[in-house]
């Protein structure tokens, strides 16, 4: 994207032709979504654990019953719009369907013509982002995707990027590990950066009251940071979960990775000199505290959109980038059975389960210690892990290989 800040905030339009835009954002998502079923349809009841906690808060929100009361968001929206209880799936199909609108508008406003944005949101479709909560249906993070992805969209604009970051955090608390990534875009974008770290702070205040407002309303002890910190993962359950968190980008997102490898070779990221490093800072910390690896590692989505607008400018871009969507969309369906007991992971999970339970892993992990599983995971899994780093390799190679035939001139 355009790191001017009149390109942040968009081009000047009307209203009928803003409504316009946004009717063909909500149709080419509504299209991308339906071909993603093609490869995963999506489960029509809360998955267990998290989805069913938040159907069942969205039947009573300000019940603050729950897990997670202060995670009222989603619940709250599915509230508003009747869809509680068994029909809570459609809330969450729905939250597919906004993300994959954002993406689109976020590919036109970044200069990408309708056939490339079109393209860009097909493939976020088909990926993880999208189709790992057709099983864990219930879940917030698409939600919270969107959220992310429309502040970045809206970056020029303070008020406009700290609300939405209030309101994700509402949806889930995960956002604030992006908030300097956040931070550093509002500099991008001319911002000041007293003005963000007071925004931010507000942001944080405001936050920090609503967690003591439902700590002192719900009816159990809610789950605080200290649970979290209760469990650190430091240093060896962290490693691990990053290895993880490698080896399922193989699997969510596939061949293409490439466009991704080809953007860090050609210094074409799309959010500044520092901002990978900010985003993928935020998204590794998150496994200091959590294990939901199979969820974070869908945040990839974001750096992907904005590494596939430069490639998707040229017409040869466009047909390579097709390619590979074929290819993703073939690789993901491989590496996902439609079981009954189908996970994001796929065979991946299957075998990782498989290899934990008969190395004694999983067991050293139910024991905390992390060390003694870093040890059994890597005598069980070192097949995995050598295939994992030539695939790598193969996608670095594929991504300067790119660069050099990717020869018509990119916006």
């Amino acid at each position: 994207m355009d790191t001017e800040a009149g390109a942040a905030a968009g081009p000047p339009f009307g209203l009928a032709a803003r409504a316009r835009d946004l009717l063909l954002a909500a149709a080419v998502a509504f299209a991308a979504l339906w071909l993603s079923g093609c490869v995963q349809p999506m489960l029509r009841v809360p998955s267990p654990g998290d989805g069913a906690c938040y159907a069942a808060m969205a039947a009573q929100p300000f019940a603050f019953a729950g897990d997670f009361p202060h995670r009222i968001l989603g619940p709250l929206l599915a509230h508003a719009l009747g869809l509680a209880g068994d029909r809570y799936w459609l809330f969450s199909w729905g939250c597919n369907w906004l993300l994959l609108a954002v993406v689109f508008d976020c590919a036109r406003a970044g200069g990408a013509r309708p056939a490339g944005a079109a393209l860009a949101t097909l493939a976020i479709a088909l990926t993880g982002a999208v189709q790992t909560y057709k099983l864990l249906v219930g879940y917030s993070d698409t939600l919270s995707f969107a959220l992310l992805l429309l502040a970045f969209r809206l970056r020029a604009r303070s008020a406009a990027v700290w609300c939405l970051v209030l309101a994700s955090a509402f949806a889930h608390e995960m956002v604030f590990f992006f908030a300097p990534w956040l931070f550093y875009q509002r500099l991008r974008a001319g911002g000041r950066w007293w003005r963000e770290a007071a925004a931010l702070g507000a942001v944080a205040v405001v936050y920090e009251v609503w967690r003591l407002f439902v700590a002192a309303h719900a009816p159990v002890p809610t789950r605080d940071a200290n649970a979290y910190f209760a469990t650190l993962y430091l240093p060896w359950g962290t490693l691990a979960l990053w290895v993880a968190l490698l080896l399922l980008w193989l699997v969510e997102f596939g061949p293409l990775l490439a466009v991704v490898a080809w953007a860090m070779r050609s210094g074409r990221q799309g959010h500044g000199r520092f901002g990978p490093a900010l985003y993928f800072g935020g998204l590794l910390s998150t496994m200091v505290f959590a294990h939901d690896v199979q969820r974070f590692d869908n945040f990839l989505f974001l750096p992907l959109l904005l590494a596939s607008l430069p490639f998707l400018a040229g017409a040869r871009g466009r047909a390579v980038y097709a390619a590979l969507l074929l290819a993703t969309a073939v690789s993901y369906a491989a590496l996902h059975p439609q079981t009954p007991d189908a996970a994001p992971g796929g065979r991946l999970l299957a075998c990782i389960t498989d290899g934990g339970l008969r190395s004694g892993a999983f067991d050293a992990y139910a024991k905390k210690e992390y060390a003694r599983m870093f040890a059994l995971a890597v005598g069980a899994f070192w097949p995995l892990l050598l295939g994992g780093a030539a695939a790598y390799a193969l996608l670095w190679w594929a991504g300067g290989r790119l660069r050099s035939r990717t020869t018509t001139p990119l916006r």
